[in-house]
């Protein structure tokens, strides 16, 4: 396959991926406008709408600031030692040719991933 016909398949692929998002969520649209025009659901909605901000409010009450700054380092900590063990696992793949490795006695499976967004 020449590279003009994998940049054409993968554009092709883009663009179907592209045009079943907008139609999932034109679809998911309709079902919700179908739902929201039902007078019984449409008042749970607004109740539910109505606790949950409640519990918003609750919860804020509870809950310290610094719990919540700390809760926030932690997940960034959580996402960049993610992205850094993904570039490990990338370099070992590459490095080896293995797509399987042994941590701590267990044996993982390497499964590549990926994915296109624009480039900005």
């Amino acid at each position: 396959m020449t590279l003009i016909d994998q940049q054409n398949k993968l554009a092709q692929g883009f663009e179907n991926v592209r045009k079943l998002k907008l139609e999932l969520k034109e679809v998911r649209k309709q079902i919700q406008d179908s739902c929201m025009q039902d007078q019984i659901y449409y008042d749970r909605y607004l109740q539910i709408k109505d606790l949950n901000q409640l519990q918003k409010v609750r919860r804020g009450e509870l809950i310290d600031q610094g719990t919540l700054d700390k809760a926030d380092v932690l997940s960034e900590r959580l996402r960049l030692e993610k992205s850094n063990l993904s570039e490990w696992v990338r370099d070992y793949m590459t490095e080896t040719n293995l797509n399987t490795v042994s941590i701590q006695d267990s044996l993982f499976e390497i499964i590549p991933s990926y994915s296109l967004k624009p480039k900005i």
